[in-house]
């Protein structure tokens, strides 16, 4: 009985640990840009319209005119429009 809790255990730890390994390798090999909260992504504003452009236009600024954003886990590779989109 314990053993199997052990090992489910382990099993999702070791999961866990790859997933993230792999998305932090992935994630370095993409253009710069602000760095994301793991399965949430990048915060984006509340007011999506006028605020996701200020938003960009921030992001434009700090991170150079390539960059790279993420909605969930998806990563969105951002020029002078979409370069990228990842499914």
């Amino acid at each position: 009985m314990y053993a199997t809790i052990v090992l489910g255990v382990i099993t999702f730890v070791v999961w866990l640990v790859k997933t993230l390994l792999s998305w932090w390798l992935d994630m370095k090999l993409l253009p710069p840009g602000p760095t994301p909260v793991p399965l949430f992504g990048n915060k984006e504003p509340a007011d999506v319209h006028p605020g996701l452009v200020a938003w960009y236009a921030d992001l434009r600024e700090q991170y150079g005119d390539v960059f790279t954003v993420y909605h969930g886990t998806r990563p969105t590779v951002v020029g002078k429009r979409v370069l990228l989109y990842f499914y």
